[in-house]
């Protein structure tokens, strides 16, 4: 353990394509799948709000093309000034055929290099900052543990990632108790999915000053990782 930080700067995460995690911050990895809570690349930083709407388009891209797209390389993707200048209907405009290239090139590179972790194809896999290891959570949901925003199935529970997204919005710090204790309807202050669905935008987010103080504490205590060999960036 002990050798990667907390994802305090944007910047840490696991590669599934190399098997290894990663400080994006320091070193692009050009040819690296990062996950989703991975904004910070090398100096540029991205919003996580066009981070997502480029994962959803295509959640097998490496950093290559991650960078490119927010840099404006990418003809089927606007840049990020460009995409917030857009309305939500226009943002995903990738044409058909670089759909299906994606699907193509997601199915070919199914198997990881190593062959130790498989990509995140079920949802689950991903690597924990809290423990530093990487998990299956689709197949043990690892209570005590953090999962990075593209874990999305726990057990037998799977969430979409919208509902994933604004509960990490909430709190990045939440461990799969409390965000799957959130879908399943035992955190007073945040909706089960279902409820947050029928709830209009302006009402999903809301939690009390209280707890969101709470939570910003709670972040703040626990800046520090387990065994305290590294500190954040």
């Amino acid at each position: 353990g002990g050798t990667i930080a907390p994802n305090d700067n944007g910047g840490y995460g696991f590669c599934h394509r190399c098997n290894a995690p990663h400080d994006w911050a320091k070193n692009e990895y050009m040819n690296c799948r990062p996950p989703l809570d991975v904004v910070q690349f090398g100096e540029h930083r991205m919003s996580l709000a066009y981070r997502e709407a480029l994962y959803q388009l295509c959640s097998d891209y490496t950093t290559e093309e991650i960078v490119g797209s927010f840099l404006g390389h990418n003809p089927n993707f606007p840049t990020e000034e460009q995409w917030l200048r857009r309305g939500s209907s226009s943002r995903n405009s990738l044409s058909d055929s670089q759909s299906e290239e994606e699907r193509s090139r997601s199915n070919e590179e199914s198997e990881p290099e190593g062959g130790t972790i498989a990509p995140n194809d079920n949802g689950g896999y991903g690597f924990c900052h809290r423990c530093n290891a990487p998990h299956d959570w689709a197949k043990n949901e690892y209570m005590n543990c953090r999962p990075p925003l593209d874990v999305v199935q726990f057990g037998e529970h799977r969430m979409s990632l919208a509902y994933r997204e604004a509960l990490y919005q909430l709190c990045s710090d939440y461990t799969t108790e409390e965000i799957v204790g959130s879908f399943l309807g035992h955190n007073p202050n945040f909706p089960t999915e279902e409820q947050w669905l029928r709830r209009g935008s302006s009402s999903r987010n809301s939690l009390s000053d209280s707890q969101s103080e709470e939570e910003r504490s709670r972040s703040n205590e626990e800046s520090e990782p387990e065994g305290g060999t590294i500190a954040p960036n």
